[in-house]
């Protein structure tokens, strides 16, 4: 501070000169040392070399500046939830608005019908197959049953009836009389007895005409029998040849075998069999084996029954042509005298019939009879088990068959309500990327945006981040509109950090209200997070504040009663501080003053 001493002119002083001037010199020197002597004698000005500054109340606002583009908040590639298809129709264009639940896409749907179709068919028939079991076996069943009993225990009978009490005695006879003939002729031939032997013959010739008749007809019957089984042996396995390659192909790939690739773009790529297509085609190959299985056994049951037939044919033609030779002998015998060869031919029918009686006695009779009580006894069991009570375990495998078809028939409704492509909220299409008669995958064919609300993504560096919390308000300012800004609200701050650009940062997601402002997809935005805000406070420069011996001070002027000022160190409370102006919160009133550093 500089003093500046004015003296008055044209005074009246009688004193010589130089006392007038000691006595003025004196009186400078007075008064200099009364304004200047602090300064002489260590009393400094406190206020030398700082700048004050008064306190003022001005509104105080924390903030962070990021940039970043506006988007929508919701913005969803849509897929197909099934195996996708051929695109029948595309029902939207870029730019529709589409409510929740709208259809976009619709994929043909013939294939997935006949799915569905088939799969209602299974799920009946195991349904059927469920209540007959627990109803019990029809009354058509049960007689079919009987009747079976009935046929086996008829052909045991016929078997049994082949060789009767009457044939044993009938064959006992026979090697009577060839017996008789013998001693007879040994004895000497009579007119009686040409007379029997002629009618033996002729008795022997008609059971061979009769005997060949019967038995060729068996063996034909017998051969129409095993073609037929040959047949459908033959369809069996080639139906279980395609059954299984079609499995195993499914098994080792996991693609479908009927068309094992589709088209993507312009390229083919393997095309994944569904969860119902493997179901499908396990079945397929289940039912195919046990069709294969049945048709193995009925063509051994029919090998079995033309071998017999044979045998029967063989053997029985050979008995009969044995005996027409045996009584031509005898009767050639008789006429010719009961020579030598008679004689022979005598023993030799005795001989035959003695074989024929052993025939009918024999082991081959005993395995016929064995084979049809066998097949007696399987069909009273088919008829108990049609008509006793079904077992815990029977009812299981139906139960499980039922719902196995429920769940294939789930699945195939699933895929045929997949085949049509929905809006899964409310928005404005973005693209659309995909064409009628086009086969379509896993791709996404439809972009749709959610325009009710939207977002700008910010990159906060990791030092104003930790001043950022969910729920602050945000000023976005969008460069090409230029009108007012929009209202935001901090929503996200994600956890993990990123470099951007070489500087630690962290995104940060606010939620943005268009307020029917032209806001497009992609607009740049210039954002302000508001950190604090306090109106009306009492503010001093950030520079004012420090801190000494653990407390908040600031450095406040003061003016004694004499006018001379000092320096106070106040402790104050701080509120915000922004690092250009600190909210002062107890400690300082408006216009007072405060000193820099």
């Amino acid at each position: 501070m500089a003093t500046v001493t004015r003296t008055r002119s044209g005074g009246r002083f009688n004193l010589p000169l130089i006392p007038t001037i000691v006595a003025g010199v004196l009186v400078v020197a007075v008064i200099a040392t009364i304004f200047a002597g602090p300064r002489l004698f260590g009393g400094a000005d406190p206020l030398a070399g700082r700048e004050a500054v008064p306190v003022s109340i001005a509104d105080v606002i924390d903030e962070v500046a990021a940039n970043g583009r506006i988007e929508p908040r919701t913005s969803a590639a849509l897929t197909f939830a099934g195996p996708g298809g051929r695109v029948s129709d595309v029902l939207v264009a870029p730019g529709d608005t589409v409510l929740q639940g709208d259809a976009l896409i619709q994929l043909e749907l013939r294939r997935l019908q006949a799915a569905v179709a088939i799969a209602e068919a299974d799920l009946a028939r195991a349904q059927a197959d469920l209540a007959q079991l627990r109803e019990g076996a029809s009354e058509e069943e049960i007689a079919v049953a009987q009747a079976q009993i009935d046929a086996a225990r008829g052909a045991l009978v016929q078997v049994e009836g082949s060789v009767t009490a009457v044939d044993l005695r009938a064959g006992e006879a026979r090697v009577a009389q060839a017996q008789a003939l013998l001693t007879r002729l040994e004895a000497g031939a009579r007119a009686v007895d040409q007379q029997a032997a002629d009618a033996q013959l002729a008795q022997a010739e008609a059971a061979l005409i009769g005997q060949r008749d019967a038995l060729s007809a068996a063996k034909t019957t017998a051969e129409l029998g095993l073609q037929r089984a040959t047949t459908d042996l033959t369809s069996a396995q080639a139906a279980y040849a395609e059954a299984k390659s079609n499995w195993d192909y499914v098994q080792e790939t996991g693609n479908d075998p009927i068309t094992p690739t589709r088209l993507e773009g312009t390229r083919r790529v393997p095309n994944a069999a569904t969860p119902g297509q493997r179901e499908q085609y396990q079945a397929t190959f289940i039912r195919a084996e046990a069709a294969l299985r049945d048709a193995e056994v009925a063509v051994q049951q029919k090998v079995v029954a033309l071998d017999t037939a044979r045998q029967a044919e063989a053997s029985g033609v050979r008995e009969a042509e044995a005996r027409v030779g045996v009584a031509q002998a005898n009767a050639a015998g008789v006429a010719a005298g009961a020579d030598a060869d008679a004689i022979a031919a005598a023993r030799a029918q005795l001989a035959g019939a003695q074989a024929d009686l052993e025939r009918l006695r024999g082991v081959a009779r005993s395995g016929a009879l064995d084979a049809q009580r066998a097949n007696l006894a399987a069909a009273e069991a088919r008829l108990a088990q049609l008509t006793a009570d079904p077992a815990s375990s029977a009812l299981a495998r139906a139960d499980a068959a039922v719902a196995r078809a429920a769940g294939q028939l789930e699945l195939a409704r699933a895929d045929l309500d997949d085949a049509v492509l929905r809006a899964p909220f409310a928005g404005v299409v973005g693209s659309v990327d995909i064409a009628p008669g086009e086969v379509i995958g896993q791709q996404s064919p439809i972009t749709l945006l959610d325009l009710s609300t939207y977002v700008v993504k910010l990159n906060v560096g990791e030092i104003d981040v930790a001043r950022v919390v969910l729920g602050q308000p945000v000023i976005i300012a969008l460069d090409a509109l230029g009108g007012a800004p929009l209202d935001g609200r901090v929503v996200r701050i994600t956890p993990l950090s990123a470099e951007v650009g070489n500087v630690t940062s962290y995104e940060v997601t606010v939620e943005v209200d268009p307020a029917a402002q032209p806001v497009k997809p992609g607009m740049t935005a210039s954002a302000t997070i508001v950190i604090g805000r306090a109106d009306g406070a009492v503010t001093v420069p950030a520079a004012a504040i420090r801190q000494a011996d653990g407390a908040t001070v600031v450095d406040v002027v003061t003016t004694g009663a004499d006018g001379r000022r000092s320096v106070e160190e106040r402790p104050v409370t701080v509120g915000i501080n922004t690092g250009v102006v600190a909210e002062v919160r107890t400690g300082l009133r408006d216009g007072e003053t405060v000193l820099l550093p």
